[in-house]
């Protein structure tokens, strides 16, 4: 698959390697989610080393690693929210990101402009 990438943007198969070393070639630009699971691998890791990993954490990153590059809008854990917003996701991939399902809720039927009432 990186090699097909790589071809597509005009590198043989011996200059991948340097490419990559040199950063003259993004590779993540064209593996979103494979860059938003391992960024989220990396913070909880080592970011956060004093902080419990749960089991169930990892599934949360595969749900997040899919929807961030994806979705316009998520709503998730507080502490999913400050991972979102610490990586800087919420600036690169222009995502909201809400820990409150209510004004999560509320902010994304007011952005389609819908009217919801009271929830």
């Amino acid at each position: 698959a990186i090699e097909s990438i790589a071809r597509k943007v005009g590198l043989q198969d011996n200059d991948l390697a340097v490419a990559v070393r040199d950063k003259t070639f993004d590779i993540w630009q064209y593996l979103p989610v494979q860059y938003a699971y391992w960024s989220l691998i990396h913070h909880m890791y080592y970011a956060l080393q004093n902080s419990r990993f749960k089991a169930s954490d990892i599934n949360d990153i595969h749900f997040l690693s899919m929807a961030i590059p994806y979705c316009d809008f998520i709503i998730t854990e507080k502490r999913w929210v400050d991972a979102i917003q610490r990586l800087h996701f919420d600036v690169e991939f222009g995502i909201r990101s809400y820990s409150d399902f209510e004004s999560g809720v509320s902010d994304i039927a007011s952005n389609l402009g819908l009217s919801l009432g009271a929830i």
